[in-house]
C-alpha cells in the first residue's frame, strides 16, 4: 500500500512538472546564439456571416499570416537573415520580410493560423549566422518562396523598360522588373486599391503588381470598373478580366468596366500596373451580384491579414530593456521645408504608479531631449535620425539607440498638414543652443511667419553663438547673419544691437576667413551709415585687406562698397567713388560675355530703368508705411548702383525713411553727408527744405 502511494505520488510529480515546464517552454529562450526577443500578439476578429453558408466563409476566411512592424536598434544583418519567428509550441515559423529600412525599421509577415489569440516570439541579433546556411534552411524560418495568402499587397518596383501597349505586355513589363530585387522600391499590405502614386517614393516610373486571394461570399455575375494614370490589366485566376493599357490620364468614373461570373470562395486576384509619368496611381472597383453601385475594393474584400501587437522586448542578458514605438502625428509645409511632429512612446505602458518611479529620457538626435513615457517632437527637416531612448527603474537602466527616417509619409497620402502655429508649444521649449547651422534659418522663418519676430531673434542668436566656428561653413555663416541682421533691424530699428552682434561673431572668426571680412565689413558699414562713428569702423576695416581690383565674389564687393562709404563720411568724394565705381563694375554673377553685353549694369538705358523701377517701389511703401520692404528695396538698390550714393535719388529716399521712422538721429546723418559729398544736388536741397 505504501509502494503503490510512493509510486503514484512520483507519477503525479512527473506529470506536474512535465505540464509546468510544457506551460513554461515559451518563456525560455529558443536559442541561445539570437541576443533579442520580441513578443508578438496574435488577435484575430471574429467576423459575423450569414448562417447559411457560414460554414463556407468560415473556412475560407481564415488567415494564415500575421504582420508586425518593429524597430531593431541596428541588432540585425542587413538582409534580415537573422529574424526567426518562434510559436508558442517552440517551433519557427515562415517568414516574409516586406522591407528592412529606412532605418532600423522592419516590417514583415509571418506564418500564423487560428481563430484564437497566440503569443509568437521574434528573435534577431545574430551576427555570427551565415546567411542561406544549412541551419537557416534546416529550422524552416526564412523560406524566400513563401508568400501569405493573405492580405492585400503592393510591390513596387523600379521600371526597366518594356512594352505597354497591351494587357500581356503590361503584364510582362511587371513581371520582368519584379525579378531582380534590387529593382524593389517597396512593398506593404494596403487597406485599398484607392492609391495616388507611388507611395514608397518619388522614383517616378514604376511597376506596381496588387495581389492577393479575393472572396466572394456567392456565386453570380461580378462587374469591375479600373481607373489609371497608364496601362493597367486585372487577371482573376491568371484570366484577362479588364485592361486599359497604353499611356493616359485617369478618369473620375467606371467606363473602364467588364463583368465576369465567378463561383463563391477564394479566387487568385493580380493587378499589374505601369505608371510611366509619376503624375498618379491606381482605382479598382466592384460591382458584387445585388449590390446596387459599385464600391472601391479593399482589404476586407480580401483573405485577412491580421495585424499583431507588439509586446515586451527582452535581451538575453538584460533585466530591464529600453524599447519605444512611434508615429507620425502632423506635418506643416513652410517655404522650402517642411517641419513633421511625430510623437513617441514607450514600451512596455505601464501603469501611472509604475510610471512615477521610472525615470524616461528621450533624445531625439538633433540635440534636443525630453522627459516622459510619451513625448512629443517637430523634427525640422527630414532626414534618418539616431532617436536615443533610456529607462532608468532604480538601480537599473537600459539605452537604446533606433535610427529613425523622419519625412513625407506617402502611404498616409489622406493626412493634410497642419497650421505653423500649432507647433509653437513644441518648438518654443527648444534648447536653441544645440541647433544646427542648417537648423538656424529654418527657426528664423518658422518664428517669423508665425508672428514671433524677437522670439527668431532670441533663438537664432543662441544658436549661432553656441557653433564652433572653426569648423564653420563660410557661405553659410555670412548668409545666416545677414539674415539675423537685417531681423533685428526690422524688428526693433537698434542699429547698435546689430552691430554689437556682428562684431560678437567677428571677434570669434580666424581673421583670414571670407566669413570674417564679410561680417566686419557688415558692421563698419552700420558704424558709418547708422552710426557716423568712422574712426572706429576705419579701426576695424585695417584688419581687412584693401580692395584694389574689380570684385570676384559678393564679399570683396562688400568690402569696396564699405571703403567707399567710409570716405563719403569723411567728404572724400574721389575717393568715395573709386570704390563705388570697382564695386559696381563685378560681374560675377554673370555666366557669359554675350550676357554681360546685354545685361551691363554701367548701360545707362539699362540703369535708368531699373533705379527707376526701385524708386517707384520705394515711393509705394513708403505710402503704405511699409517700413521693412522699404529698406530693403533702397539696400539692392544701393547694392547694385553704389555711385547712386554719392547724392542719388535712393539718398533722399533713404532720409524719407529714417524720418518717416523717427529715427532721427539717423536721418541728420544722412543730411550731414549729403551736404559733404553733394552740396549742390538737388536732392540735398530738398533735404535741407524738408529739415529747415
Amino acid at each position: 500500500m505504501i509502494k503503490h502511494y510512493q509510486t503514484t505520488s512520483k507519477l503525479i510529480f512527473i506529470i506536474l512538472i512535465s505540464a509546468l515546464a510544457t506551460s513554461a517552454y515559451a518563456q525560455n529562450w529558443w536559442n541561445p546564439h539570437w541576443q533579442y526577443r520580441r513578443t508578438v500578439i496574435y488577435k484575430p476578429q471574429q467576423q459575423p456571416y450569414p448562417q447559411r453558408t457560414h460554414s463556407l466563409l468560415e473556412r475560407i476566411n481564415q488567415p494564415d499570416a500575421c504582420t508586425v512592424t518593429f524597430l531593431t536598434a541596428g541588432a540585425i544583418k542587413k538582409d534580415g537573415s537573422d529574424i526567426r519567428v518562434i510559436g508558442q509550441d517552440g517551433k519557427p515559423r515562415k517568414i516574409f520580410i516586406l522591407s528592412i529600412g529606412p532605418g532600423d525599421i522592419v516590417r514583415l509577415a509571418f506564418q500564423a493560423k487560428g481563430t484564437k489569440k497566440h503569443r509568437y516570439y521574434i528573435y534577431y541579433g545574430n551576427p555570427n549566422i551565415k546567411t542561406h546556411s544549412k541551419s537557416q534552411k534546416s529550422d524552416n524560418s526564412n523560406n524566400d518562396n513563401w508568400r501569405p495568402e493573405s492580405g492585400l499587397l503592393l510591390q513596387t518596383y523600379k521600371y526597366t523598360g518594356g512594352s505597354i501597349g497591351s494587357a500581356l505586355a503590361t503584364k510582362t513589363t511587371v513581371i520582368h522588373s519584379s525579378e531582380n530585387n534590387k529593382n524593389l522600391i517597396g512593398r506593404a499590405y494596403i487597406p485599398a486599391i484607392f492609391i495616388p502614386g507611388n507611395i514608397f517614393s518619388s522614383y517616378p516610373k514604376t511597376c506596381n503588381l496588387y495581389s492577393g486571394t479575393l472572396l466572394c461570399r456567392k456565386e453570380g455575375t461580378y462587374h469591375f470598373a479600373i481607373s489609371s494614370y497608364d496601362s493597367s490589366a486585372l487577371y482573376i485566376d491568371d484570366k484577362l478580366v479588364i485592361a486599359w493599357p497604353g499611356k493616359h490620364r485617369w478618369i473620375a468614373d467606371i467606363r473602364h468596366n467588364r463583368e465576369i461570373k465567378l463561383t463563391a470562395g477564394p479566387h487568385k486576384f493580380e493587378l499589374y500596373h505601369v505608371n510611366l509619368t509619376g503624375k498618379g496611381g491606381i482605382v479598382v472597383a466592384w460591382k458584387v451580384p445585388g449590390a446596387a453601385s459599385f464600391r472601391i475594393i479593399n482589404e476586407k474584400n480580401f483573405k485577412p491579414i491580421i495585424r499583431g501587437f507588439l509586446g515586451k522586448l527582452e535581451h538575453r542578458k538584460k533585466d530591464i530593456t529600453a524599447d519605444f514605438v512611434y508615429r507620425q502625428e502632423n506635418y506643416a509645409n513652410m517655404q522650402s521645408t517642411t517641419l513633421f511632429e511625430y510623437k513617441f512612446i514607450a514600451l512596455p505602458i505601464e501603469p501611472k504608479t509604475r510610471q512615477r518611479k521610472t525615470q524616461y529620457i528621450w533624445d531625439f538626435g538633433d540635440g534636443q531631449l525630453a522627459l516622459g513615457p510619451e513625448a512629443k517632437h517637430v523634427f525640422l527637416h527630414q532626414g534618418i535620425y539616431p532617436v536615443t531612448f533610456q529607462k532608468k527603474l532604480g538601480n537599473k537602466s537600459d539605452t537604446i539607440i533606433n535610427r529613425i527616417y523622419i519625412g513625407p509619409n506617402r502611404a498616409n497620402w489622406r493626412l493634410r498638414p497642419t497650421k505653423l502655429k500649432n507647433f509653437l508649444p513644441i518648438i518654443s521649449t527648444y534648447d536653441f543652443k544645440k541647433l544646427s547651422l542648417d537648423d538656424i534659418p529654418i527657426i528664423i522663418d518658422f518664428f517669423r511667419i508665425t508672428g514671433q519676430n524677437r522670439q527668431a531673434i532670441h533663438a537664432a542668436r543662441k544658436a549661432l553663438l553656441a557653433q564652433h566656428f572653426d569648423k564653420i561653413e563660410q557661405d553659410k555663416l555670412i548668409k545666416i547673419a545677414n539674415e539675423l541682421t537685417e531681423l533685428i533691424i526690422d524688428e526693433t530699428n537698434n542699429y547698435a544691437d546689430a552691430e554689437k552682434f556682428l562684431q560678437t561673431l567677428s571677434n570669434r572668426l580666424d581673421t583670414s576667413t571670407q566669413a570674417y571680412i564679410a561680417i566686419t565689413a557688415q558692421a563698419c558699414s552700420i558704424l558709418i551709415n547708422q552710426m557716423g562713428k568712422d574712426d572706429l569702423a576705419q579701426t576695424l576695416l585695417k584688419s581687412c585687406p584693401i580692395p584694389t581690383e574689380q570684385p570676384k565674389n559678393k564679399t570683396e564687393k562688400l568690402l569696396a562698397i564699405t571703403w567707399g562709404d567710409l570716405y563719403r563720411l569723411k567728404g572724400d568724394r574721389n575717393q568715395a567713388k573709386k570704390f563705388y565705381t570697382l564695386a559696381q563694375s563685378a560681374t560675377f554673377n554673370t555666366t557669359s560675355k554675350r550676357k554681360r553685353r546685354k545685361f551691363d549694369i554701367n548701360n545707362p538705358i539699362f540703369s535708368f530703368a531699373k533705379t527707376g523701377s526701385y524708386a517707384a517701389a520705394c515711393e509705394y511703401y513708403l505710402r503704405r508705411r511699409e517700413y521693412s520692404a522699404v529698406r530693403q528695396i533702397l539696400d539692392r538698390w544701393q547694392w547694385q548702383f553704389p555711385t547712386d550714393k554719392l547724392g542719388g535719388y535712393s539718398c533722399y529716399l533713404r532720409y524719407r525713411l529714417y524720418y518717416a521712422q523717427r529715427m532721427n538721429k539717423q536721418a541728420q546723418l544722412i543730411a550731414k553727408i549729403m551736404k559733404k559729398i553733394a552740396p549742390f544736388s538737388l536732392y540735398t536741397q530738398l533735404i535741407t527744405k524738408s529739415t529747415n
